[in-house]
């Protein structure tokens, strides 16, 4: 699609750039002592505090559940 597409269907690609220049900011002030480390734009790992000791829980990818299944 051309720019010129975009902007008639309402699409203010200077704007969207802007904002995505604007987001690494945004998420850092909402990070929290559990977030250990981004592994990519859909992933990331995160200490779960919890009575067996210290696990972290990794997920990636839009549709992960917490059981590692992404069907069913």
């Amino acid at each position: 699609m051309t720019e010129r597409r975009y902007a008639a269907a309402g699409v203010d690609l200077a704007a969207r750039s802007q904002f995505a220049k604007s987001l690494p900011g945004i998420l850092a002030q909402a990070r929290r002592p559990e977030f250990l480390t981004a592994a990519g734009p859909f992933s990331g790992l995160f200490r779960l505090v919890s009575a067996v000791g210290t696990p972290a829980w990794g997920g990636s990818g839009q549709r992960a559940k917490a059981d590692g299944r992404t069907s069913g």
